[in-house]
């Protein structure tokens, strides 16, 4: 006899400290400074196949999203966030039938009963799974590192295509794969180097 695997709950352990995020914090983020905040605590999830007729950007949408799934969630949840997981140019050039909307919800039990249920969306249940915000990653066109964009970069250019010490477009070998090389990979190479050939301080 074979049973089915049981659906691992990833807001779980995090429903068990709920009461720990909902303590006041705006009231301790003052003493930082006047416009100083806190991010929110949000628990994202991503509904597969939505019809692209679907405007998340909608003034009415949190409310029609959740008046549409009043059995499944609470109309007391807060949607903190919703829109598509494919950038706006994508959207556009590619004009898709169907896409995965992004929906982030200030509970962990609304975005619970999402992964469990699913969500009803002009009366289609579409299947919802756990998002992990940090797979989405940030990479500086400057200088071809992460965690940062161009426009707050301060650091040298370097080139995309072959790591040169100029901006990707001005690079003559972007087209030859012989010349192309990672930048990051260059920059790691380089400091190996000069820290071996730095002489002992021991």
């Amino acid at each position: 006899m074979s049973f089915a695997p049981l659906l691992r709950n990833p807001y779980a352990e995090t429903i068990n400290n709920w009461h720990f995020y909902r303590s006041p914090w705006s009231n301790q983020s003052t003493s930082l400074g006047e416009n100083a905040g806190l991010k929110r605590q949000t628990y994202a999830v991503v509904v597969h196949g939505v019809t692209c007729r679907f405007s998340p950007s909608a003034t009415d949408a949190r409310r029609q999203l959740k008046a549409e799934n009043v059995r499944r969630i609470s109309t007391a949840a807060e949607i903190v966030y919703m829109n598509w997981l494919m950038t706006k140019r994508k959207m556009d050039e590619t004009r898709p039938e169907s896409a995965k909307l992004l929906i982030e919800f200030a509970d962990p039990y609304a975005a619970n009963q999402a992964i469990l249920r699913g969500l009803a969306i002009y009366g289609r249940n579409h299947h919802c799974q756990f998002f992990d915000g940090s797979h989405r990653l940030q990479k500086c066109y400057r200088c071809q590192m992460y965690g940062h964009i161009a426009r707050n970069c301060k650091r040298d250019n370097h080139c995309a295509y072959c790591a040169g010490d100029y901006d990707s477009k001005e690079c003559p070998h972007a087209h030859d794969r012989r010349k192309a090389k990672c930048a990051e990979c260059v920059r790691r190479r380089q400091t190996r180097k000069a820290l071996l050939e730095r002489p002992s301080t021991l």
